[in-house]
């Protein structure tokens, strides 16, 4: 009885640390799309200053969530985001 609580005790801790890991991975993506899109919209309509705001504001949003994952690499990246788009 008390080795099935232990294991069901690690295993929940382990699924719910992957889950907050993939939390942060999708708002990775969510924020990198947000700029992207900010970007491209300055692009072709120019930047005011609430754009310009906006777009630093995201920027550094951006680098502070996204840090852990800059070494990556690109067939990781695309498995986590499936699983964000699966959400």
């Amino acid at each position: 009885m008390n080795k099935l609580l232990i294991i069901s005790i690690v295993l929940g801790g382990l699924l719910s640390s992957c889950s907050s890991e993939d939390a942060q991975f999708c708002e990775c993506m969510k924020v990198s799309k947000d700029l992207n899109d900010i970007s491209a919209e300055v692009l072709e309509t120019g930047a005011d200053e609430k754009k310009a705001e906006e777009h630093r504001k995201l920027n550094d949003q951006k680098k502070k969530i996204c840090k852990e994952y800059e070494t990556m690499s690109g067939e990781e990246m695309l498995k986590r985001k499936k699983n964000c788009e699966e959400k």
